[in-house]
């Protein structure tokens, strides 16, 4: 605000100063002054250059504006395949849980150690799922962090660009100023020395040179007044070309606005995250809550196994000390009868060799069957240790969300910083070309109240308007005049003044031929008066003759002395079209830099797109590798499904048998 506040000063300084140069313009317009010539200058390319500049600038927003627009085309993309992933995910996830409802159908006649068991692998391979899932919304984000952080750098090389420029129109800005104060200074001294020295025409009407002066010059102010108007009409189009772009400001502003939105609607993303994650840890805390009372259940389980052990074993004991107390009181048929009774129990012939096979059997399935639940425990202890491992990774993704949420809110903050310092960066542009331009028109009214045209001066530099000021100002007072011309009527001049050369040279010719005939005319006048005897007359006539070719050759030198001048301001108007020339051949090599860019920027773009087909590719690759690890673990569970009916039937076959045992006894 200072800074603008000190600027607007300075143009209330420079009205002010305008204001009085216009009062002294008119004081010196009302005064006659004659015999005004123009003076010759060369053509400026300022103009030229601010309109290049403008165009390169044009061309960089183009430039910058087609990367968003890529940019949004790829984020668009991106969430169509987002959304496509999800629609799959939800699919697998019902078909799971359609599976889950099967085997809980099929598995609600089993026991509840192994609908737990079933409970338990099912929880596992839903946590795994989602854990994947949020890797991959993870590795997203960090995407979508990237890119955010790429543009950052993009905004902070163009601040720093603009920065750069800002500085050197400062510095530009104070250069002018400070010829701008000499120029005044040197201005007021030339006006002191007009006041001082006042000179009025007295115009007679019978002076035909005065008259003819007079008609010359009302023509040249019709002409100024003709280029005056095509010079408003360049100025209105430039305007226009101004609102153009004012135009496509705006639209660019719009379109920060758009990813403003896009950023807020990332954040509701996130908080969509966190809001899964919280869902998540509470779906943990249950399945930790189920495996406590799983394993609860596991123990008393294997305590009601020990006890059958230790029955099994005190139902041997005590079969051994009935045989050994038995064994003298029974013979040989109860024998028989315990064998055939056991045989019928254990589905076997009566010899003693096949009931100890038979036994040697049922013990061997006994210890399969501990093995089987030793394996079944290792299996729990693998899902708790999945599950821990799954917990410390979920707290690392909250810790990861936590820091790409603080890099967004940094990324957003120094966006806003940057459009702002952008923002105030072309408004202060704006105020100084503004001024430039004041300060400019300034001096080409100057120029046109000293008689100098509109159109040349425009086309000059703003340090040779200055110079040619000053030097025509000088000339006013010293009463040289001579007239200032543009490159367009340099051709025009060129050819007259071509003309007038020629005209001189056939003037001298016929001078010549003149003289020539004077020499013949004396000649016979000297034969003439060789007749005559007075001496006088013979020298009064060599007097007459010598001062005829005396001014004759006067006037001849001088003819060639003014052909000479304006041969050498020929040379430097032709020296003028060659520095235009050397300007149009830089022209050309900046437009032939700019082709290049535009090929580097057409091969930068077919590398993106050769880049978006390879990640395309990749995640083709990736949905086939997770189609491929879904049917893996549908095999897996199958797989322990089998497994379980084996146990199944086994434990059942163990009660049984132990049912037959006991009400054998």
């Amino acid at each position: 605000m200072d800074r603008i506040n000190e600027l607007e000063q300075k143009i209330k300084i420079y009205q002010d100063e305008i204001h009085k140069k216009d009062e002294l313009i008119q004081k010196l317009s009302s005064m006659d002054i004659g015999q005004i010539k123009s003076v010759e200058q060369k053509p400026n390319n300022d103009a030229n250059k601010e309109d290049q500049q403008t165009c390169i600038k044009r061309e960089e927003l183009a430039a910058l504006r087609s990367r968003v627009e890529q940019l949004c085309d790829k984020t668009l993309n991106q969430e169509s395949e987002l959304k496509a992933k999800s629609t799959l995910l939800t699919k697998t996830e019902s078909d799971l849980l359609k599976l889950t409802h099967k085997k809980d159908e099929l598995i609600a006649e089993n026991e509840k150690l192994k609908k737990q068991l079933n409970d338990n692998t099912k929880c596992i391979d839903t946590k795994i799922a989602e854990n994947e899932i949020c890797n991959k919304k993870l590795n997203e984000l960090n995407q979508l962090l990237k890119s955010e952080q790429n543009k950052t750098e993009e905004l902070k090389k163009r601040l720093n660009k603009q920065i750069e420029e800002k500085e050197k129109s400062d510095y530009e800005l104070t250069q002018n100023e400070k010829r701008l104060e000499t120029f005044t200074t040197k201005m007021i001294h030339i006006f002191d020395t007009l006041l001082q020295n006042d000179e009025h025409l007295t115009i007679n009407c019978r002076d035909e040179k005065k008259l003819e002066e007079l008609i010359t010059k009302a023509k040249d102010v019709v002409s100024e007044n003709l280029k005056s108007k095509g010079h408003i009409q360049e100025l209105l189009d430039k305007l226009k070309q101004r609102e153009n772009e004012n135009a496509e400001q705006k639209y660019s502003v719009n379109r920060l606005g758009e990813l403003l939105t896009k950023n807020d609607r990332y954040e509701k993303e996130n908080r969509d995250l966190n809001q899964e994650l919280e869902y998540i840890r509470h779906k943990e805390k249950s399945l930790e809550e189920r495996i406590r009372v799983l394993n609860k259940e596991l123990i008393d389980s294997q305590l009601h196994i020990r006890e059958l052990d230790k029955q099994l074993q005190e139902t041997r004991n005590k079969n051994e000390k009935h045989h050994w107390i038995n064994q003298n009181k029974y013979d040989e048929d109860n024998s028989q009868l315990f064998r055939n009774s056991l045989a019928s129990l254990l589905q076997c012939n009566p010899t003693e060799i096949s009931i100890k096979e038979s036994i040697r059997k049922f013990m061997s399935e006994f210890h399969e069957q501990k093995d089987l639940c030793s394996r079944l425990e290792v299996r729990l202890s693998d899902a708790l240790n999945r599950l821990d491992h799954s917990q410390a990774s979920k707290h690392e993704i909250e810790r990861m969300l936590e820091k790409t949420e603080r890099e967004c809110f940094d990324s957003r903050e120094q966006i806003r910083r940057l459009e702002t310092d952008l923002i105030n960066s072309d408004l202060v542009k704006q105020e100084q070309r503004s001024d430039k331009l004041k300060i400019f028109s300034y001096l080409c009214k100057l120029a046109a109240k000293v008689k100098i045209d509109e159109k040349v001066a425009s086309g000059m530099r703003f340090d040779e308007l200055q110079e040619v000021l000053s030097t025509r100002i000088g000339q006013i007072t010293s009463g040289e005049y001579a007239m200032l011309s543009d490159i367009q009527a340099n051709a025009d001049r060129v050819n007259g003044l071509k003309r007038k050369v020629k005209r001189l040279q056939d003037q001298l010719a016929s001078r010549e031929i003149q003289l020539g005939l004077w020499k013949e005319k004396a000649s016979k006048l000297e034969d003439r008066l060789s007749s005559m005897n007075d001496t006088e007359m013979v020298a009064h006539a060599n007097k007459i003759a010598a001062e005829k070719s005396a001014i004759n050759a006067r006037r001849s030198e001088l003819e060639v002395s003014r052909l000479k001048e304006e041969l050498t301001r020929l040379k430097a108007e032709l020296l003028d079209f060659s520095d235009a020339k050397i300007n149009v051949v830089k022209y050309e090599e900046q437009l032939s830099e700019l082709s290049k860019l535009n090929k580097e920027l057409e091969g930068i773009r077919q590398s993106q797109a050769t880049k978006i087909a390879e990640l395309t590719e990749k995640m083709e690759l990736q949905t086939n590798e997770d189609s491929d690890n879904r049917n893996r673990l549908e095999e897996e569970c199958r797989h322990l499904m089998n497994e379980l009916q084996t146990t199944r039937k086994s434990l059942e076959q163990f009660q049984r048998s132990e049912r037959e045992v006991v009400l054998h006894f």
